[in-house]
């Protein structure tokens, strides 16, 4: 059976059984844990036998280490990923296959998405959308190569074509994030707005996080709850109203999965407010949580989105 949700990519009913990764880490129970059954009494993470299979993930981030453990079992993700890049307007285009974040952020995010252990959708189709600088221009480029990317795939087969875009970072509105000419920011903030919405019309799924909060000081929120308010793009275009706005953006939020805190909001995670306007649309495992660096190893119990 195939459903079509306003003209975007078909939906299909899956009839593959499910699969268990047994002993498996407590965020990844956390995501198929059985309605009023505690954690602790139960193993395994359970999932659709596809995994995901036959859909594109754009990942934009800083890029990864794909000589990591988590890339070489299982589903050998690291065989299967491509590259795109986002130069960041310098003379020398950058096409190097790594992650140089100070923490391997991309590394990890490509890792949750898809790893061994610790990835949710373990058969996917990754593609690595690098930003080679760590700058407001680079990663928007990655978003204007990802749009050129899939568009092929949706004009050969626009009612199947069907893809995930994760952005696990975000720009503030400020001279710091974007500089100090005004209509810069201007132009970057619509231009990236525009690339959202086409890919959104063409059945791309996008998926943004609340962001991190300043910490570690988590008692300043309870006297100044304005620092926490969601405060970066892409995330406030899902509250802004008429043709700025962008409500099909997912937003996720963060909660803790250990010990008595299992289900509670993670602290430093950003709120919606009457000023921004972003609801939350669902909840995942934020704190405390594995996933691969870009070393070769593995960052425990980080604390991220």
């Amino acid at each position: 059976m195939s459903v079509t949700v306003d003209g975007a990519a078909s939906l299909e009913k899956r009839d593959s059984g499910i699969t268990r990764q047994p002993n498996a880490a407590e965020e990844m129970k956390f995501l198929s844990q059985p309605y009023h059954l505690e954690l602790r009494n139960f193993n395994d993470y359970v999932y659709d036998g596809t995994a995901g299979s036959g859909v594109t993930v754009y990942i934009s981030d800083s890029g990864a280490n794909l000589d990591n453990i988590e890339f070489k079992y299982g589903a050998n993700v690291g065989q299967r990923v491509r590259w795109l890049f986002g130069q960041g307007g310098g003379p020398v285009q950058n096409t190097d296959k790594v992650d140089l974040h100070p923490t391997g952020h991309g590394t990890c995010m490509l890792c949750k998405v898809t790893g061994n252990k610790y990835g949710v959708a373990k058969r996917v189709n990754p593609v690595v959308a690098r930003a080679v600088q760590q700058s407001s221009e680079s990663f928007l480029d990655t978003i204007r190569q990802i749009r050129a990317d899939f568009l092929p795939m949706y004009n050969r087969d626009p009612k199947h074509a069907r893809a995930i875009l994760n952005l696990s970072w975000g720009f503030e509105d400020s001279k710091y994030a974007l500089g100090d000419d005004e209509l810069v920011r201007t132009r970057w903030i619509n231009e990236f707005r525009d690339i959202l919405k086409e890919l959104i019309s063409m059945g791309v799924a996008i998926i943004v996080p609340t962001g991190n909060a300043p910490g570690p000081d988590f008692a300043m929120f309870v006297t100044d709850p304005v620092a926490q308010a969601i405060n970066q793009y892409p995330q406030l275009f899902k509250g802004q109203s008429g043709n700025d706005g962008i409500p099909e953006l997912i937003v996720v939020g963060g909660v803790e999965v250990y010990d008595d805190k299992t289900g509670h909001l993670w602290p430093r995670g950003r709120v919606r407010t009457d000023e921004n306007n972003v609801d939350i649309d669902v909840y995942a495992p934020s704190y405390l949580i594995n996933c691969a660096n870009n070393k070769g190893g593995l960052r425990n119990r980080e604390e991220v989105t």
